[in-house]
């Protein structure tokens, strides 16, 4: 299964010629580099570092009622501007592209 996010991305001039780059859903998903390019290529990368601290916390393993089961998901972040791989399936076209996938039910 593969799963596509659509988020926008925001690029805004800021100061002494650098550009910011951010994700209007998640506000705090924010970075800057010498220029718009920069930070465009950068936008993976603070969305990976917003992500990281939430996968590195302890999760219940069940429902708050104590039904249901928990199971592994993981989220590709990379860089759309970066070509695929040979096979590898398309993500969303943009300058920061998520997938996520997780195994099927046994």
């Amino acid at each position: 299964m593969t799963a596509r996010i659509a988020l926008t991305a925001v690029y805004e001039p800021v100061e002494q010629g650098w550009g910011q780059a951010r994700l209007a859903e998640l506000p705090a998903v924010i970075t800057a580099g010498p220029t718009l390019d920069a930070a465009r290529k950068l936008l993976a990368d603070a969305l990976r570092e917003y992500l990281l601290p939430l996968a590195e916390s302890p999760a219940p393993a069940v429902g708050q009622n104590g039904a249901g089961h928990s199971e592994p998901l993981e989220i590709v972040i990379r860089d759309a501007a970066v070509p695929l791989a040979a096979g590898e399936p398309p993500v969303i076209a943009a300058s920061a592209a998520i997938q996520a996938s997780h195994p099927a039910p046994e």
